[in-house]
């Protein structure tokens, strides 16, 4: 016994040591937690380790997740889905769904970093459906990278706006004022562009937390901000009051949107000597983009302040006619569109699965109204059969007490215990005729419990068969036993049957003296009788022979 527990206990261990060995890499769990706090730390504990070194394809997938993500945090441009698409199929049967959502998050990253906004849109989209309401993370990346996808596409549609405040609410439940500061300094540059009212109180409130986290970064992109805002608010001394303290202040983080903002300042205020000074410290690009346009009209006011109107008109044309190639450019995007199919894509669902859901329930309506109906029916029929049964045997109780047999061969006796045996069957019908299936469960040597009251009925059988046999007899005229010497093949059950149903027994009465469990077995039984002799006639043909032969 103690070396089979000792063998049981060594099982047990290696069970357990096997268990933990098929267990996620202790190496990814690390580089999963630096994550968000040191994504550089993340990425050089991933790439250190050695892809052969992992074991099981749980272990493959969460690299594949870890390092698609470790890299688009570090800013390293991603080239391909190819790894990110592991980790989607591995997680899509949602058995992490934590996991899924963040492949589906990082793989419209992929998309994004490769100039495909649209799909990238329609992974987003599938992992804001798939992200549980609490997980306010991914949620909040997953908003975040939609506001940017309209908002680099300079969209105007507000719905950056909106991606960029979802994710706003979600980084305060989480209480990341990095990620606060951004998703507001984004709203405030893109309200400043509809020249919103709003706009300054947000770029405010940026500003705040940015000196609060002392971000000189943010500081100098929120006050180059407003000082284009004030531009196009047409508070030019504003503008270039902002302009100015911005540049004084931080000198070594001057962006040449600054610079442009203050040129076009002092140009609108008629400074054109310094005007002139500020752009000629902003190189023209090479491409034709955004900042080439806002330099062509920082160039035309400039123009226009000197009196120049030639150069003016010259610049402004070409900054009009670069617009117009750029909002040619956003238009074929179709980001709303992509997002709306989706959206649609997602109703038409939701439509298909409340539709299943009626017809669903519409089927177990009707299932339940079928089958109320076949039960009551059933119940009906039952009860009708029971009725009829009850009917039949108080009918051949009163033939056979009408009767009053008198033959000379039967003595007082056992006519008297035949009667009193009808009357204790009688009684115990009536009493059971609520639960039929449970009146012949006991034969009448053994006790009954019979009724609601648990009234005790005892039927003693002792010679009852041989009186039975001695009435049948005497009725017949001749002995059983004659009968079952001209036909070997009736067993004493077949004997009794006929012996009872020639007396005029009910079929009920007869399950009842034979102890049969079910009622209906007593007409299978006596249908067998003329087949098991042979005879080509019925049961009661075959009764009505015996009664009229004087020769069986």
């Amino acid at each position: 016994m103690r070396k089979l527990l000792y063998i049981l206990f060594i099982m047990l261990t290696l069970s357990f040591v096997m268990s933990c060995g098929r267990g996620v890499d202790k190496r990814l769990v690390l580089a999963d937690t630096l994550m968000w706090t040191n994504p550089d730390s993340s990425l050089a504990i991933l790439e250190a380790i050695n892809r052969d070194s992992l074991q099981g394809e749980e272990n493959l997938a969460y690299y594949a997740l870890l390092l698609t993500q470790a890299q688009f945090r570090c800013n390293i441009p991603l080239t391909s889905d190819t790894l990110i698409s592991k980790a989607v199929d591995y997680y899509s049967d949602n058995h992490n769904r934590e996991h899924y959502t963040r492949s589906l998050l990082y793989k419209g990253g992929a998309f994004e970093d490769m100039n495909r906004p649209v799909d990238a849109m329609h992974y987003y989209k599938q992992a804001e459906e798939n992200a549980d309401n609490i997980d306010y993370q991914n949620l909040a990346q997953i908003n975040f990278r939609m506001g940017m996808l309209y908002y680099n596409s300079y969209i105007s549609t507000g719905e950056d706006i909106s991606k960029f405040k979802k994710a706003l609410s979600y980084y305060r439940n989480l209480s990341r004022k990095e990620n606060e500061l951004m998703c507001i300094l984004y709203i405030g540059s893109k309200l400043r562009v509809s020249n919103d009212s709003k706009t300054v109180d947000f770029l405010k409130k940026a500003n705040k937390l940015a000196v609060e986290l002392k971000d000189t970064t943010s500081i100098v992109n929120t006050m180059q901000n407003l000082s284009r805002y004030y531009l196009y608010d047409s508070c030019y001394f504003e503008a270039h009051k902002t302009a100015q303290l911005c540049i004084s202040q931080y000198p070594n983080h001057i962006t040449e949107d600054l610079i442009l903002d203050e040129a076009r300042a002092c140009a609108k205020l008629g400074k054109t000597d310094s005007a002139s000074i500020y752009i000629s410290l902003v190189k023209s690009p090479i491409i034709y983009d955004v900042s080439h346009v806002y330099r062509l009209y920082t160039l035309a006011d400039i123009a226009l302040a000197k009196g120049d109107n030639m150069q003016y008109i010259k610049n402004k044309r070409i900054a009009d006619s670069i617009c117009d190639i750029v909002q040619i450019k956003r238009d074929s995007l179709k980001l709303p569109q992509a997002e709306n199919i989706f959206n649609e894509q997602k109703i038409q669902q939701t439509n298909s699965k409340k539709e299943l859901f009626k017809l669903v329930i519409s089927f177990l309506v009707c299932f339940i109204v079928i089958a109320i109906i076949v039960f009551v029916w059933v119940y009906y029929k039952k009860n009708k059969e029971w009725k009829n049964l009850l009917e039949e045997h108080k009918n051949a109780n009163n033939e056979l007490i009408k009767k009053n047999i008198e033959v000379s061969n039967v003595n007082a006796e056992c006519k008297t215990a035949v009667y009193e045996l009808l009357q204790k069957i009688d009684s115990w019908v009536k009493i059971n005729q609520s639960v039929p299936k449970e009146l012949f469960a006991s034969k009448f040597e053994k006790s009954l419990m019979l009724g609601k009251k648990k009234k005790e009925i005892r039927i003693e059988t002792g010679d009852f068969w041989l009186n039975m046999q001695s009435l049948a007899d005497a009725t017949f005229g001749k002995d059983l036993k004659n009968l079952q010497d001209k036909y070997p093949k009736l067993s004493k059950d077949d004997l009794y049957i006929i012996a009872l149903k020639y007396l005029g027994f009910s079929y009920i009465t007869i399950a009842v003296c034979m102890g049969y469990k079910d009622k209906s077995y007593v007409n299978k039984k006596k249908d067998r009788i003329p087949r098991k002799l042979g005879l080509d006639m019925t049961f009661d043909d075959f009764l009505y022979t015996l009664k009229n032969k004087s020769d069986y």
